[in-house]
């Protein structure tokens, strides 16, 4: 029988692990964005967040590179 994938992380290790802010990690999860687990109740509750989850909802948030069209170089003209 396999182990689900249960690595856990703070709300500090998901700042250091994707470079945002804990303040806005705090506001995705208050605006139900971001996928979280909360653990205990009132003023003792707790926000973590399944590695494996965070992995799939950036993969969903990333976008497709997209390359400009080829830009045409003018000649400047002599205006004197």
């Amino acid at each position: 029988m396999r182990k689900p994938n249960l690595r856990l992380l703070s709300v500090r290790q998901l700042s250091e692990l994707t470079g945002l802010s804990c303040s806005t990690i705090y506001k995705l999860v208050e605006a139900k964005m971001i996928p979280y687990i909360k653990l205990g109740k009132g003023k003792n509750s707790r926000v973590y967040f399944r590695k494996s989850q965070i992995e799939r909802w950036l993969e969903e948030k990333e976008q497709p590179a997209c390359y400009p069209a080829p830009i045409k170089l003018f000649r400047r003209k002599n205006f004197s």
